[in-house]
């Protein structure tokens, strides 16, 4: 290594001799030829001559050496900066890698560890922050069955009993509580990168700036994840895949920013699903998405279609002033519960082709909305093949404009009549 260096210093050298003299050389012929000094009548003006001639020739050797060491320093000092720059990304993927390890550890401490390594690897290093998001939608992917302690009664179809666990199922319940606590660090720490930190009123479709707390990132992939009180309050969320998630105990989103397509289908909602408020700014997909305790979309904002095909809502689903400014599709879901669509606005096809009622339905000063959002005339209802499993005293149902109950056997359908 030594001789290599030695032998490069040596070759520099004499590149930058020979050049000089290079330099020197031409300059002197080229100030020769304008001086000429050989012309000068006297011997004083002829040495004056010649002197200058020297003058310049040096003086542009001088100015090519300082180039020569300028551009060799330049050289230098980029050399350090990639070695620099390799070292630096040498020790963050050491890092990487060691963290991602630790997530693999049998023990849940050692997790936890790898978890907060991650966090402080992308603090300091925006460009990680989106895979490492990604490690950590892939640790929430992996198969968990939370014990019936921590996710309650919820999971549980209605009178099952729990069975007596033997000693090697108690163990699984503790190493399932130890996993239980490494998870919710994870859903914590992802979702509070993504929780906006402007207040409130000063909340729009802009991005806020990027920080230590607040990261930018383009998707998040959770299919199939088991979240346990899954917490986005006042998130801004980018492209999501949720689809076949599990929710465990309540699933809050209230006052979130889709910044583009969410898909839930599938999901499976084992208590309270609270979507008040939120802005779907693309497509929402909530097909054959199961909700368990409530469902509360009041309020939310769909830019895109809203898509809740062969959704089964088992207790009440509030959808009151909620706002689709494009298609909205139900057919075939199926409402439990009371079903409020309250004071809805639909800017095109509301779609509820072979919904079941199983309780109220209320579609009470339901409105149309222009595509520049201006409140507008009643818009187009597809209800073909609706089913009503009950009928209630004092107009319980309020159905929208031009449909009305009709017997249909044990139960009673809607049709459209002509106003």
């Amino acid at each position: 290594m030594g001789e290599s260096r030695s032998e490069s210093g040596s070759r520099w050298w004499k590149w930058v001799v020979v050049s000089a003299v290079g330099v020197m050389a031409f300059a002197g012929v080229g100030a020769w030829l304008l001086v000429d000094p050989l012309s000068a009548s006297e011997p004083k003006d002829r040495a004056s001559a010649i002197r200058t001639v020297f003058t310049i020739g040096f003086g542009f050797g001088g100015l090519a050496t300082l180039g020569l060491f300028t551009r060799r320093q330049w050289h230098q000092e980029r050399v350090a900066d990639e070695v620099r720059y390799d070292a630096e990304q040498r020790r963050i993927t050491e890092q990487y890698m060691q963290a991602v390890e630790q997530l693999g550890h049998e023990k849940a401490p050692v997790r936890l560890g790898g978890l907060y390594a991650l966090d402080r690897l992308g603090r300091n290093h925006p460009e990680q922050r989106q895979v490492i998001a990604e490690v950590w939608c892939a640790y929430l992917r992996r198969r968990y069955m939370p014990p019936p302690e921590i996710i309650g009664e919820a999971s549980r179809e209605e009178g099952e009993e729990v069975a007596e666990r033997d000693e090697d199922q108690l163990k699984a319940d503790a190493e399932a509580a130890d996993e239980y606590e490494v998870r919710m660090t994870a859903q914590r720490l992802l979702a509070g990168h993504l929780k906006d930190p402007r207040p409130e009123e000063e909340r729009d479709d802009t991005r806020p700036d990027e920080s230590e707390e607040y990261w930018h990132l383009e998707h998040l992939d959770l299919t199939g994840a088991t979240l346990i009180d899954a917490n986005f309050t006042d998130c801004r969320l980018p492209t999501l895949n949720a689809s076949r998630v599990h929710f465990c105990r309540d699933a809050s989103f209230y006052g979130a920013y889709f910044e583009g397509d969410a898909w839930f289908g599938g999901a499976r909602f084992e208590s309270g699903a609270w979507f008040g408020g939120v802005r779907f700014k693309d497509v929402a997909g909530f097909g054959e998405a199961r909700f368990r305790g409530d469902a509360e979309f009041g309020e939310a904002w769909f830019g895109d279609n809203a898509w809740f095909d062969e959704a089964w809502f088992e207790r009440d689903a509030d959808f009151g002033e909620a706002w689709f400014r494009s298609v909205a599709w139900f057919d075939g879901a199926r409402f439990v519960g009371v079903a409020g669509f309250n004071g809805a606005r639909f800017r095109d096809v509301g779609g509820f082709g072979g919904v079941r009622f199983g309780d109220r339905a209320r579609f009470d000063h339901v409105g149309g909305i222009s595509a520049e959002g201006v409140l507008g005339s009643v818009p187009q209802f597809v209800m073909t093949g609706v089913v009503v499993e009950r009928i209630f005293e004092n107009n319980a149902h309020v159905w929208p404009p031009g449909w009305e109950t009709v017997p249909d056997g044990n139960h009673w359908q809607l049709v459209q009549v002509e106003e």
